[in-house]
Parts: C-alpha cells; sequence; structure tokens
C-alpha cells in the first residue's frame, strides 16, 4: 500500500534500488531537483526543499508513530549533533 502512496504522489522507483522514490520537482527561485523517499522497513526518510508537506501526504495514508514529523535525531546509528 505504500507504494500506491507513493504512485498517488507522483514519486516513482528508482532502477537502482525499489525503496528509493523519486520525482521531480522545483524549488521557488526555479532550481530544478529530485526529492527522495528512502524506505526501510517502517521508517521513511524524506529528501526536500518542503519535507514537511510530503510526509504529510504519507500522514494521509498511514499513521505515524506518535502521529511525528521530524528530522531524524540519528544516522545509521549515530546520534547527530554528537
Amino acid at each position: 500500500m505504500l507504494a500506491e502512496t507513493l504512485y498517488d504522489l507522483n514519486y516513482r522507483p528508482t532502477k537502482a534500488d525499489p525503496d528509493v522514490w523519486l520525482r521531480p520537482a522545483v524549488k521557488p527561485d526555479g532550481f530544478e531537483y529530485y526529492e527522495l523517499v528512502l524506505c526501510y522497513v517502517d521508517d521513511v526518510l524524506c529528501m526536500s526543499h518542503n519535507a514537511i508537506k510530503n510526509m504529510k501526504g504519507i500522514q494521509r495514508s498511514f499513521k505515524l508513530q506518535d502521529d511525528k514529523i521530524e528530522e531524524p535525531d540519528t544516522y545509521l546509528g549515530f546520534a547527530l549533533g554528537s
């Protein structure tokens, strides 16, 4: 069902890794780039100029833990900001 939601949000899986999804985007200043959604087991990481908006699109279909959308505080087991 997550795949259906991401398709509905116009993301497409990459050929290299089906858990990495992307879609073209444009920043307010006209800069063109790709927004990314990375999926791993029950974690979703969104990289975008407006990641909150994109995560809210996913949240419309899925209950997020504690209903939270926030920046990650760990990366591969390492606490960020340490």
